[in-house]
């Protein structure tokens, strides 16, 4: 069967058509009305961070203090399921209104701490945290107040 132009299209050895979809990082976020923590979901998530699945290229977590006294941000460049500081991380049982984790994938960028996600900026007295799936492919205005610390296409 022809691919039609999807790249991620390709017949199998049976000449089933199946579609493979290319690998990207993973992301997992909580958002909720009372302080809660997401060890759970986050211990899944670092299984997959080189374990269970293939994104062993580093790992974030971001959690924002439910009193409102800033974030807390922990990131590595190393695969999520074999870092003792991931697992800390899970032990802590974190409570926050909003989280964010994120697992790599390198796709752009070295495998390096810099382009872990979540990143964090302070912008206009407010603490922003960002996390991207994907890879960007136009070229971006690199003009402007912020400036890339890493080399990924997310910080553009």
């Amino acid at each position: 069967m022809p691919n039609h132009g999807n790249p991620f299209r390709r017949p199998d050895r049976k000449g089933l058509d199946l579609v493979f979809i290319a690998s990207m990082c993973e992301l997992l976020a909580l958002s909720a009305n009372t302080p809660t923590d997401m060890t759970f979901s986050f211990r899944g998530l670092a299984r997959r961070g080189g374990d269970t699945g293939e994104h062993g290229d580093g790992w974030g977590l971001a959690s924002f203090d439910p009193a409102g006294q800033g974030v807390t941000i922990y990131r590595e460049e190393n695969a999520a399921a074999f870092s003792k500081v991931a697992a800390e991380v899970a032990d802590l049982a974190l409570k926050a209104h909003c989280s964010i984790a994120h697992i790599r994938k390198a796709t752009q960028g070295v495998i390096a701490l810099e382009n872990c996600h979540p990143f964090h900026r302070q912008w206009q007295g407010q603490e922003w945290v960002f996390a991207h799936n994907g890879d960007i492919k136009s070229q971006l205005d690199a003009a402007g107040p912020f400036q890339p610390h890493g080399s990924t296409d997310s910080e553009a």
